[in-house]
């Protein structure tokens, strides 16, 4: 397993989930981390579960959508621990499950793909030179099965919006495009 001890990662959609669980993981290995999320309350939670002395655990509340919220939390890591090495950009919705196209509306639509795509451009855009500043490090952009192909019955939602399927793959796309320059 790799060793962490010195690095600085950002998680955001840290509050539940498989985001509060990549954080922990990457406590557990060393890291310092900073707990992003919308719900202030989870990522307080979860960073003082992990630090109780705020040495190497700190809570940022961030909405992805809003790019200033994601460069001012990516500044806040750097302000507390130093640096920025790694960083994991979890957060996404799914939408309104089981609803059709034709039933969708822009506003659902909107608010899927500024969180999912929106929020991973944001990050990757304020991230990625600060780990350079750093010294180098990582990026990681999670996705779905979902992102691959479009598939319905997936999880508890049943069928993922389609902004969901939409967002996935670009997520993925855009991944493999700053991957590859």
């Amino acid at each position: 397993m790799p060793e962490f001890t010195g690095k600085v990662a950002i998680v955001t959609g840290a509050a539940t989930g498989l985001g509060e669980a990549i954080a922990e993981k990457l406590y557990a290995l060393g890291a310092a981390v900073v707990a992003a999320g919308r719900r202030m309350e989870g990522v307080l939670k979860l960073a003082s579960r992990l630090d109780p002395s705020g040495r190497r655990a700190a809570a940022v509340e961030v909405d992805v959508r809003d790019p200033e919220a994601v460069r001012a939390a990516v500044q806040a890591a750097v302000e507390r621990f130093g640096g920025l090495h790694l960083a994991v950009n979890n957060a996404g919705i799914t939408g309104p499950a089981g609803v059709t196209i034709a039933d969708s509306t822009l506003e659902d639509w909107r608010e899927v793909i500024d969180t999912d795509l929106g929020g991973t451009f944001f990050g990757m855009k304020y991230q990625l030179p600060t780990i350079v500043q750093s010294g180098g490090g990582a990026i990681v952009n999670l996705s779905s099965a979902n992102g691959v192909v479009g598939l319905a019955g997936l999880g508890r939602t049943r069928r993922p919006s389609t902004g969901s399927s939409a967002s996935r793959a670009a997520r993925r796309s855009s991944t493999r495009r700053r991957a590859c320059g």
